[in-house]
């Protein structure tokens, strides 16, 4: 819970550096599998099984006060008020449109934070409403201008669950982690019967491997994802999907290929030393590739619920009949008449009329929900709906309910192949599943973003 709350708060701090963020995320992960193991140990020789439970369980405890200083938000009243002109004009228009639904934010409390996109801003509003309305409460959502064709929005981890794309994102998380489940059962037996290890301490060391290349790979990949469009996201985690299942083949075909070299060779040492060899590059190209694979699905889950809004989308390009009401008017004049924002307070909702947006306002983020002014068609459309604090937790919720399952079910998975397969063949298997899986996803995710994005926009 820790982590997912820590990973959310980095994600909200971070936008457009979702890809950085996990990678770092997946860093020091790793660097705790690194380090835990030895520092474990040292620990229990020197005070015996409590001391390792004692000074983790302290360190904790010590740096949880710490906690709510190192992830502070900034305050609403310490929002600074010096502007730019053309920031104020936008804030003056959202206000403005606001207060025709009948919503008025007070002005010492109406900047938290502001991010200047050409002509248009998103602007972070107070706590506080007219007539006691909380902005919390705004529910409503807007279709279509001059008609009152509102209705409840998805959000949440409700929309997730029904957003096809996020489906996808979720069922791929689930099959990333469930090779490390999967030979949780396996790998041990393999390396005692198959490779002679007796020292128990060199199957903990051979569990390590994997998290060399996952530290190692993990903030050069994050930047990368940063850097890459959507489509190459798309592709990134089915070239890591393809990368772990050559992982898993490799262990798979290591005491094959092994055999093939003493052969050869005629030397059963170096028939080990192959065997060996094969074992733990495999091992180490599934660190690898896990990255690859999982640092790419928090962007496209974040753009996908709407808080990385693609590039296009937020620019607000205008429309001829908001060119032409600007000609001669004040800018605050060029508004889109007739929308309705349902409002509700402990009561069935109340609809107000004539709600008019600026359409130089771009995006309003009232609390937890967004107002969001879109160009389209003859006029723009408003949509007041969940906000990116709200999709981020959802998201990172998700994200780690589906880790939790992969490394969950992965045991059991693992166990009911080695009843009836060989370690060989249940690696080939799952390698061969992945495969299947990355051919699928290559294919399927362009279209399920795409359905998806049909579906947020309807």
């Amino acid at each position: 819970m820790t982590a997912s709350l820590i990973y959310a708060v980095a994600l909200e701090r971070s936008k457009g550096g979702e890809g950085e963020v996990g990678g770092l995320f997946s860093a020091f992960n790793s660097l705790g599998f690194l380090l835990g193991p030895p520092i474990g140990g040292v620990l229990f020789q020197v005070g015996g099984v409590s001391l390792p439970f004692a000074a983790v369980g302290g360190f904790v405890l010590l740096s949880t006060p710490l906690l709510p200083w190192l992830l502070r938000f900034p305050s609403p009243g310490s929002a600074t008020q010096t502007a730019p002109t053309e920031t104020s004009e936008v804030q003056g228009n959202l206000r403005e449109g606001l207060l025709a639904g009948g919503i008025e934010v007070e002005p010492r409390l109406l900047v938290d934070s502001i991010e200047d996109k050409g002509e248009g801003g998103t602007v972070k509003y107070g706590r506080k409403a007219r007539e006691g309305f909380c902005e919390s409460d705004l529910e409503g959502c807007v279709h279509a201008e001059g008609e009152n064709n509102s209705k409840d929005p998805q959000s949440g981890i409700f929309s997730l669950l029904q957003d096809p794309y996020q489906l996808l994102i979720l069922t791929t998380e689930v099959l990333c982690c469930l090779p490390w489940g999967f030979l949780e059962p396996l790998l041990s037996n393999h390396l005692q019967r198959g490779l002679g290890v007796k020292d128990s301490r060199v199957i903990g060391l051979v569990w390590m491997v994997p998290s060399i290349t996952l530290l190692l790979f993990s903030w050069p990949v994050g930047r990368l994802t940063d850097l890459l469009p959507t489509a190459w996201q798309e592709k990134e985690v089915s070239i890591g999907l393809l990368g772990m299942a050559a992982g898993l083949y490799l262990l798979g075909v290591a005491d094959e290929l092994g055999s093939s070299f003493s052969l050869v060779t005629g030397s059963e040492s170096k028939s080990d030393s192959a065997a060996w060899g094969l074992t733990l590059g495999g091992l180490l190209l599934m660190g690898a590739s896990f990255n690859v694979t999982t640092v790419p699905l928090t962007p496209l889950s974040v753009k996908a619920v709407g808080v990385g809004e693609e590039e296009g989308e937020l620019q607000g390009e205008e429309t001829d009949r908001d060119k032409e009401a600007q000609k001669g008017s004040h800018p605050a004049e060029a508004t889109t008449p007739a929308a309705s924002l349902e409002v509700r307070h402990g009561q069935p909702g109340v609809d107000f009329e004539s709600a008019h947006v600026p359409s130089t306002a771009l995006t309003a983020r009232v609390g937890s929900n967004l107002v969001r002014s879109v160009s389209g068609g003859s006029g723009r459309r408003v949509s007041v709906g969940a906000g990116d604090s709200g999709g981020i937790d959802g998201v990172v919720a998700m994200g780690a309910v589906s880790y939790g399952l992969g490394e969950g079910v992965g045991p059991m998975i693992g166990g009911l192949a080695g009843e009836y397969f060989s370690f060989s063949e249940s690696c080939k298997l799952l390698a061969l599943s992945l495969v299947g899986f990355s051919v699928a996803f290559f294919c399927a995710a362009p279209l399920a973003r795409n359905r998806g994005e049909v579906q947020r926009t309807i």
